[in-house]
Formats: C-alpha cells, structure tokens, sequence
C-alpha cells in the first residue's frame, strides 16, 4: 500500500537534502540519524518484492537500532553472530527487525540506572532451514502469557501484546508452511530466546516477487 501511495525517490531525496544541511551545519548526529532512517525506509520498501537478503534484512536492523539509540538515554547494545554463508541468501522481508524492537522496547521498560539493553543475533545454516535468534537480557515472559503470544484469538489479555511477533510467526507460516516460524522461550539466567525457522531458498528474491 505504501509502495504505491508515495514516491520513494522524492522521500530519499528529501532526506538526503536534509542530511545535507545538517552536514553543512556540522550537526553530525542529525545527519546520522537523517541516514538510518532513509536506509529503514530504502529497505522497508524493497522495491515491493517480499524477498529480500538476510544481508539487507541485518542492515534494515542496523539502520533500525541506530535510530532507536539516538532517541533514547538506554544504552543499546546489539552482538551480530551471523554466518557468511547465509548473508547472500533469500529471507522474508521485515523478519529481524519487529523481534528486535520488542527486545529493546521490553528491555529499556526494565532497565535499571546504567544498564544497557542487550541483544544478540545470532543466524546460521542447519540441513533444511535457516535458524535465527534473538536474545535479549530484558526481564522475560511470564510462561501464561508466552504460551498464547503467537496466537490470534479474540478477547483474551494478551491479544494487544506481542503484534510484531505473532505477525512474522503468521507470515512464515503463511508463506512458508506451519513447519515454520517462531519459538519463545526463556533463559534461566534471565532474558528471552526467540527462535526463527525459515526455509532454505535457491531462488533470487527479485526472482519470487510472490510465494
């Protein structure tokens, strides 16, 4: 919907004047925060395919987490642990980045005086999946309320809480099959796992426009 009600060019363009100025004005954390934020937008859109790169999905996260540290006085710190082999690879569009946002949005609700939010990611191969993690040190989900976070039904508690994972969770299954998905749980030393099963894919995302 958004690829056809705006023209991404004139926004990048927009943007990239704003940096610009900002530059000139020796404003540097203004024009860094001006490029996260046409990089999010650039990878957001994807030129409308729903593939893309697991190597552009860790950049959109990047371009994400940039963002988010220049708002906010919690420290934010992000580990990447993601295997070469898998970086040219196909992967669903916005997959990492709504789990790392809930980590982080979780995570400095809890935080205390001086302590960052930490979050690692993890993405390697297995014989017939991609595996993804994200780990976070926030405070952890009570086991009631993880049990149905990756459901839809109506008038329960949790049906406000945890859109951004039941939404990649339904689009994996939607597009890949209910093999695959996400996995919650908790860490005994505190903090959260989120597991992502995604299919190995041979195809070039600009190649499968639609599954």
């Amino acid at each position: 919907m958004l690829t056809h009600q705006i023209n991404p060019h004139f926004l990048y363009n927009t943007l990239e004047a704003i940096r610009w100025k900002a530059e000139s004005r020796q404003a540097s954390d203004i024009s860094e925060m001006v490029r996260s934020l046409g990089n999010l937008l650039r990878l957001s859109l994807n030129d409308g395919r729903e593939l893309t790169t697991v190597e552009r999905e860790i950049e959109h996260v990047k371009a994400y987490v940039a963002i988010q540290s220049a708002r906010q006085d919690t420290s934010i710190r992000v580990v990447y642990m993601i295997d070469e082999d898998i970086l040219q690879l196909p992967c669903m569009r916005l997959m990492l980045q709504p789990l790392v946002e809930n980590a982080i949005k979780h995570g400095t609700r809890h935080a205390g005086d001086g302590e960052a939010v930490k979050i690692l990611i993890r993405g390697s191969l297995e014989p017939y999946r991609l595996l993804f993690e994200i780990v976070d040190n926030g405070p952890g989900i009570p086991e009631a309320l993880r049990a149905g976070l990756l459901t839809a039904e109506r008038n329960v508690p949790h049906q406000r809480k945890g859109v951004g994972l039941r939404n990649v969770h339904e689009r994996l299954a939607l597009y890949f099959g209910e093999r695959y998905g996400l996995q919650i749980e908790n860490r005994d030393e505190g903090g959260t796992v989120i597991g992502i099963s995604h299919p190995i894919l041979d195809t070039e995302p600009a190649q499968r426009d639609a599954i």
